[in-house]
């Protein structure tokens, strides 16, 4: 550095011993030139000391800025650099405060994600969050648990590579469809929830019931977020109904055959002894054969409930003659009516109605109930309608009555199982029931693919509604007919119900 410093003042000194040269050529006095210049070199010399050396100081004060380290305390200057010395002061302080405002969000950020790592860990349900790419950047320890994957080995791997979903039909679930992520328009969002539970094959042989709920993340792709994947096991759950549903089938077989035989007996006690009881001990006998024929009943809910959630269930389809099923499961249900004076009658229904596609037994069984339900909640003096009309490839069955109608908050839940209405203002027997007519009748309506539902108002009536398809059969025939009269078929007859 001392050997930098003398290159950098040399020309200065040549140019400070210029008069002794000039001297020289002029051949003045050797002594006196040699003085002045030597006087001249040590007032340059002494003023180049005096400007370097903080200049020298302010250079090391920057350095130690530029490395970090703001805490030396700044050189005293009183000459033109104290300016410069002063700037250097103040980048020192605001380099200082940056530094210190880092360290405090960095500590923030470090804290933050403390509280969300525990947060997640202590959630019960599996957390999998998934980047764009449908790859795994965080899992919980539950989702170890439920994987036997260790968030390790999930790490960055596909979701598909890690863990296999299939639905109740065994078919297989992809991410594409419960994480629908647009790399080329990320920001949308959507939501999947299986209604049912659905099966997770994981490490090995690990598998398990899980009810998935799957959310995109809204966001744009700079943040490298996919969705995030949420399973609720369900396994021991699904085990518990299981059993349930084996015990009530169980107990239904068991209740149906001392039923069958008290049903029997009491028809033969009350064929037979006619003539030999008087009207209070006939009163009695139909009394204990109703309650009979109503626990009856109640077992054949019961074991076709279990057999609905079993997948059991199992219908025998064929074209049926629906105008005269109409006729005649009205006819059997005007008794019921009449006993309350209601009015019960098939309206609006062409004779010529088509055929339908499905199990006559099943479908009485679901006319039966709509029919019976409406007698039960209609009022003394009401009316109930049955109707039929084609649509599309459909018949559309409508069962109305005039009765006190149905809350609306009531009616997302109303076929559900176990559940009934509930009205402080009908105290009625008859309005009692199981909760499971309606459950068992949009089962056997949708095994028939067709659709069941309803509309209402309190104190107007209500409307059952329920599609059947009409029979392909009867389909094909009137298509060939039309086809031998060289006539268009009419939209109605070109797309044939599967």
């Amino acid at each position: 550095m001392r050997n930098n410093f003398l290159i950098k003042i040399a020309p200065v000194i040549l140019v400070i011993n210029l008069p002794i040269i000039i001297g020289l050529l002029l051949k003045l006095n050797l002594l006196i030139v040699l003085a002045l210049s030597l006087t001249l070199s040590f007032l340059a010399i002494f003023f180049i000391y005096r400007l370097f050396t903080p200049l020298k100081k302010i250079a090391l004060r920057a350095y130690q800025i530029a490395v970090g380290n703001t805490n030396q305390v700044a050189p005293n200057t009183e000459d033109e650099t104290q300016l410069l010395t002063k700037s250097l002061d103040l980048i020192s302080k605001s380099q200082t405060q940056t530094y210190a405002k880092i360290a405090y969000e960095r500590d923030i950020l470090a804290s933050d994600k403390n509280k969300l790592a525990t947060i997640i860990s202590s959630i019960p349900e599996a957390v999998i969050v998934l980047d764009l790419h449908k790859q795994v950047i965080l899992a919980n320890p539950a989702a170890e648990k439920i994987t036997g994957f260790k968030q390790s080995e999930m790490y960055k791997r596909q979701i598909d590579e890690l863990i296999k979903l299939l639905d109740k039909e065994n078919i297989p679930i992809s991410a594409d469809e419960y994480c629908p992520v647009n790399l080329e328009k990320p920001g949308g969002q959507s939501n999947y929830a299986s209604l049912e539970p659905i099966t997770l094959g994981g490490k090995g042989y690990t598998k398990a019931k899980v009810k998935l709920s799957a959310n995109t993340i809204s966001s744009d792709i700079k943040s490298d977020l996919g969705c995030i994947l949420l399973f609720h096991e369900v396994s021991q759950e699904t085990s518990l109904q299981s059993m349930q549903v084996d015990f009530v089938s169980m107990a239904s077989h068991e209740l149906r055959t001392p039923l069958t035989s008290i049903i029997g007996y009491l028809n033969v006690l009350i064929d037979e002894g006619k003539d030999k009881f008087d009207t209070e001990q006939k009163d009695f006998l139909y009394r204990v054969l109703a309650g009979a024929k109503q626990l009856s009943n109640l077992v054949s809910n019961l074991l076709n409930v279990s057999k609905v959630e079993r997948g059991a269930i199992s219908i025998n389809t064929q074209p049926l003659e629906y105008y005269k099923l109409l006729s005649q499961v009205v006819d059997e249900n005007r008794l019921q009516a009449s006993q309350k004076n209601i009015s019960l009658g098939l309206v609006d229904t062409d004779p010529s109605i088509p055929q339908v596609q499905a199990d006559t037994v099943r479908i009485t069984e679901v006319l039966n109930n709509l029919i019976s339900n409406a007698v039960n909640y209609t009022a003394k003096g009401g009316s109930i309608s049955v109707s039929a009309k084609v649509q599309n490839q459909d018949v559309i069955t409508s069962i109305s009555d005039t009765g006190k109608g149905i809350p609306a908050e009531a009616i997302p839940h109303l076929f559900t199982k176990f559940f009934r209405v509930s009205s402080t203002e009908d105290t009625s027997s008859n309005s009692k029931g199981t909760g499971l007519g309606l459950y068992l009748s949009k089962s056997i309506i949708e095994l028939h693919h067709g659709k069941i539902w309803v509309q209402s108002k309190v104190s107007q009536g209500t409307t059952f509604y329920f599609t059947l398809p009409i029979s392909q059969i009867q389909t094909i025939e009137a298509h060939n007919s039309l086809d031998s009269l060289h006539l268009a078929p009419p939209k109605t007859l070109t797309n044939l119900h599967s």
